[in-house]
């Protein structure tokens, strides 16, 4: 709760919120998101600078699943009347959850819905009439868990949108979901699609897919002592950066923009 408190009060703590803010002016009308993290950090901070936010579901205080396809529909506004309207599209933010939100639920009869306010304390209370949290939780189970709703409806609209990237930014992932890998492991080997990863400390897993030559086109960042140091196949060797933080969002965008 504090997190989402100090954002609300204007704290960037996590840079989605410069980042957001940056975009308003841009020609981009959607940003796709992919976390696997239950928080609403990255909605928070879309919302706090105006922009719409899906995550599968319909907005608003008891909301169902929608599809991107009618989400698409609701995004555009008319600014022009006559034969040929004019509309503008609303910016607006696709945040594909493959493990679940703490704003998702599964009511008694198997149907799900989105209650953003229910707070910790109530969720005793509500496993007795039948409702629970829709959390994919680690383990092994996890694999078989992401094939039924409403996580594959989650996994098969995030595919959609990966196959329509021109380019991809990876933050603290591990490549260690193999189940979510999947879905963008042909990304990955496309040379024509660059890539920035961004991490504490790059996994095995990385290195193994970078020998393994599964990684193209791409520049990973990660924290070494009192800098950050930078691997690529873009580049000769090893880059240090004299940044501590600069294997972090904030740093990355610092480094990228400068100072706010």
């Amino acid at each position: 709760m504090e997190p989402l408190l100090k954002i609300v009060n204007g704290e960037d703590i996590t840079g989605f919120t410069r980042m957001f803010r940056r975009f308003r002016s841009s020609n981009n009308d959607c940003i796709n998101i992919i976390t696997t993290n239950y928080d609403h950090l990255i909605e928070v901070s879309a919302a706090i600078e105006g922009w719409e936010v899906w995550d599968g579901f319909g907005n608003g205080i008891l909301s169902k699943p929608m599809n991107s396809m009618l989400l698409k529909s609701r995004m555009k506004r008319i600014v022009r009347q006559g034969s040929k309207p004019l509309y503008e599209n609303t910016k607006h933010v696709k945040i594909y959850k493959p493990h679940g939100s703490l704003s998702w639920f599964r009511l008694s009869d198997n149907s799900f819905v989105k209650m953003p306010s229910i707070s910790p304390y109530f969720i005793t209370n509500m496993k007795v009439l039948g409702i629970g949290p829709v959390i994919v939780t680690p383990g092994i189970g996890k694999y078989l868990e992401t094939h039924y709703e409403p996580y594959n409806n989650v996994m098969a609209e995030m595919k959609n949108s990966i196959q329509d990237a021109r380019a991809m930014i990876f933050l603290g992932f591990g490549f260690n979901d193999i189940h979510i890998q999947a879905s963008f492991q042909s990304v990955l080997r496309n040379e024509n699609i660059p890539k920035l990863i961004a991490t504490r400390s790059l996994t095995d897993k990385f290195f193994k897919l970078i020998e393994q030559k599964e990684i193209k086109n791409y520049y990973a960042i990660e924290k070494y002592g009192e800098v950050s140091r930078i691997y690529s196949d873009q580049q000769d060797g090893i880059v240090i950066l004299a940044d501590e933080e600069g294997w972090s969002f904030k740093g990355l965008l610092k480094n990228t923009w400068g100072d706010e």
